[in-house]
């Protein structure tokens, strides 16, 4: 008879006893060690034991005996034997826990049933000590309630209400039990995120006909020796770091309904490729798919249309759709559109940026069937970048005529010589004034900082909106002015 047969067995008979139906409100149930000698070894055995009073003593009763401590252990029946206690354990009278957030976290994961979706991927025998949907779903509210590095969940969990609200015993989230729960997870963690993401499109009536699809890199420091996913890899601040990749897909609303690791060293375009399959695979036909230029060549283009997918992309410069546009349509050929965004509503119309623009066929082949594919291609002029573009090509204009006047003009240079400065020759810069650089670039710093600080408070008050390039040099001429 295993353990907690004979736990359970021992206690109903207790209970159906006329002593214990008398003493069930005054029960002292505790488990005794008691040490036995044979010969010169020790042997330590578990009882379970019930203290009472008789005649206003205390006297004890072996209810029933447990077995060997050693061999209890090593079969890992004492740590489910616990873990079922632990369940059933009441807090004591008085027991303040935090909640916090953890009452609408735990509204979520029920309907989402994110546990046994979990448990169904994942079979296991017995409930005593956790199962593994419960081991993810505290980890979840760990993340959402108290983000910070994976370390002491336990120490969390009995401090906060996660024996209540999600029946998970906080002395149960130990490092080993979070271990294996996670090595049970990884192989089937792809499934799972699918089944998340169609339980919410059913459950909470997330829309999923247009899904943004977006792909970043998160940069981690110290040492990951045979990790599967942290790899040295290019990113968009133009270095080699040691990060994951990870792809988001959210829907209109700005929901992620879907995400995606990748290895850090992994290639923009099999990212896409694999996450655009693998939505197609699971959502019903007619997705509409908006990504970024990374989806914007012709291969990948194809692959999507193949796969029978919608989408909304930028085409890459090295598409050639430049060319294509001044050879087939022309800064003629583009049209008034009729719109005006959301950050601009409220100005008068010569306060808002125009829009003009062209809809045509972009005809390719296709590089992986040879076939002929015929796409819809937007044509699209905005007064606001228009204006942008021309600023720039004058401040690079600017630079470029002071240069060339400082470099060719001797009686300049004359001067500069008899005040003592010296000019480097391939650089065109004043050897003297070098020292200040650094003053300059930290003022520079310091204008990054500013418009940092512009755009965040200016994003917290327009949550849905993105700035435009007026906005953006307002500023920029406001930072220069207080830095």
């Amino acid at each position: 008879m295993s353990l907690r047969c004979r736990v359970s067995y021992a206690l109903t008979r207790y209970f159906a006893s006329s002593v214990g139906a008398k003493l069930w409100r005054r029960i002292r149930v505790y488990v005794k060690r008691t040490t036995v000698r044979r010969g010169e070894t020790s042997y330590v055995y578990l009882r379970l034991v019930e203290a009472y009073r008789d005649d206003g003593r205390v006297r004890h009763r072996v209810i029933a005996n447990l077995g060997r401590e050693d061999e209890l252990k090593a079969s890992g029946q004492l740590e489910q034997l616990a873990a079922g206690f632990a369940r059933l354990d009441p807090p004591p009278w008085g027991t303040r826990r935090e909640v916090g957030p953890l009452l609408l976290v735990r509204h979520y994961l029920d309907r989402l049933g994110l546990v046994r979706l979990v448990d169904e991927t994942i079979p296991q025998r017995g409930r005593a000590q956790l199962t593994h949907g419960e081991v993810v779903a505290a980890l979840v509210a760990n993340r959402l309630a108290a983000p910070a590095p994976l370390y002491d969940v336990a120490g969390w969990a009995s401090g906060a209400a996660v024996h209540e609200l999600l029946g998970v015993p906080g002395m149960l989230l130990h490092d080993d039990r979070l271990g294996r729960g996670l090595d049970a997870f990884a192989p089937v963690a792809e499934t799972v995120r699918g089944a998340v993401m169609l339980a919410a499109i059913e459950a909470l009536g997330a829309d999923a006909a247009r899904l943004h699809l977006d792909l970043t890199a998160l940069t981690v420091a110290g040492d990951y020796p045979g990790s599967q996913l942290v790899a040295k890899g290019w990113n968009s601040t133009r270095r080699v770091q040691r990060q994951v990749r990870v792809l988001t897909a959210t829907n209109h609303t700005g929901v992620p309904l879907y995400t995606r690791p990748y290895p850090g060293n992994a290639a923009e375009l099999s990212c896409l490729g694999e996450a655009m399959d693998r939505l197609a695979a699971l959502l019903p036909p007619g997705l509409l798919v908006v990504a970024d230029s990374a989806l914007g060549q012709v291969k990948n283009l194809c692959a999507a249309d193949r796969a029978g997918l919608r989408f909304v992309v930028p085409l890459r410069a090295d598409t050639g759709f430049a060319q294509r546009f001044l050879d087939q349509v022309g800064h003629a050929g583009l049209h008034p559109i009729r719109y005006a965004c959301r950050s601009q509503a409220h100005l008068p119309p010569d306060r808002r940026t125009r829009y003009r623009g062209a809809l045509r066929d972009y005809e390719v082949t296709d590089p992986e069937t040879g076939q002929p594919r015929t796409f819809k291609v937007a044509y699209i002029w905005s007064s606001e970048e228009a204006a942008s573009v021309a600023e720039a090509r004058e401040r690079a204009l600017a630079n470029g005529i002071g240069h060339a006047a400082v470099m060719c003009d001797p009686e300049f240079r004359g001067v500069l010589a008899a005040h003592g400065y010296t000019l480097n020759a391939q650089s065109g810069e004043v050897a003297q004034l070098a020292p200040y650089i650094g003053s300059f670039s930290a003022r520079a710093a310091q204008i990054t900082r500013n418009i940092d600080r512009y755009e965040a408070q200016w994003r917290s008050q327009h949550p849905d909106e993105e700035p435009g390039p007026t906005l953006r040099r307002a500023w920029d001429r406001r930072a220069w002015s207080q830095a």
